[in-house]
């Protein structure tokens, strides 16, 4: 399987990205050492309070980034192009009870859902 990176296109001022040094062109290969998919797998791998990124530098060099956070904290960065919403393929975590995979195929849009958080 090819690991996909998802290319950062914008970094919100005063964010968790900002004061990590992520910059536009930068791009997330990976969360707790899990490939990235799509939005679902972001959104799910990114609700810890403690991540670690593997983000590549647009020269190559790749950092590993431990960021400790608030439990549904973001961390202020933007995708290229919508990045992980164009590109939804299918949730990696295969829940029996999942609503997404049990629709006829073309009756959702997943550019825009929003994915309900778990207390």
């Amino acid at each position: 399987m090819k690991l996909r990176k998802h290319m950062i296109s914008r970094v919100l001022p005063d964010s968790i990205a900002e004061e990590l040094g992520l910059e536009p062109g930068d791009r997330l290969v990976s969360v707790n050492g899990q490939p990235v998919e799509d939005v679902f797998d972001y959104r799910y791998l990114m609700n810890e309070e403690l991540v670690v990124l593997l983000v590549e530098k647009p020269d190559g060099e790749e950092w590993e980034l431990e960021v400790e956070k608030e439990y549904e904290e973001d961390l202020g960065i933007e995708f290229e192009n919508g990045g992980l919403m164009d590109d939804y393929r299918s949730c990696s975590n295969k829940c029996m009870f999942c609503f997404i995979d049990q629709m006829p195929p073309g009756t959702v849009s997943y550019t825009h859902l929003t994915l309900p958080t778990i207390a």
